[in-house]
């Protein structure tokens, strides 16, 4: 709770608005999900795979530098369209099945040279929906 609040002006405020966003420009989505919420001043955008951008059944060719230069562009494209940019970023999950490949996931996402985000974590999954490197 933030200092000179109290609990009582807190549970009056209204709820915040929330929009699911889907975007023409985005990559095609797999399944029934939205590119991206807006509650109120926040946009979290959903995990993208190194998918081409027409075809969601098609992953880029390539080791995990490629899949992850492809899976950086797809967020641009989804935040552009939400209005934001990769340098407003504050947080990031990476989910990789071998973290052996940590650098080169981490050198695909610094030729970009646009994302710094503040607090990155990073978990083993066990394979994508789509059967990417990472």
């Amino acid at each position: 709770m933030r200092q000179g609040r109290d609990a009582d002006a807190i549970a009056t405020e209204a709820p915040l608005d929330i929009d699911h966003l889907t975007f023409a420009a985005g990559p095609e989505r797999v399944g029934p999900f939205s590119h991206a919420v807006r509650a109120g001043d926040f946009l979290f955008v959903t995990g993208q795979m190194p998918t081409l951008p027409d075809d969601p059944a098609t992953l880029v060719t390539g080791d995990i530098t490629a899949q992850t230069r492809q899976v950086m562009e797809n967020l641009k494209t989804v935040l552009a369209a939400a209005g934001s940019s990769l340098d407003r970023v504050v947080f990031a999950r990476v989910y990789l099945v071998n973290f052996q490949d940590f650098d080169r996931m981490n050198a695909g996402r610094k030729l970009l040279r646009a994302w710094k985000t503040a607090c990155a974590h990073l978990y083993r999954g066990h394979g994508s929906g789509r059967g990417g490197i990472g």
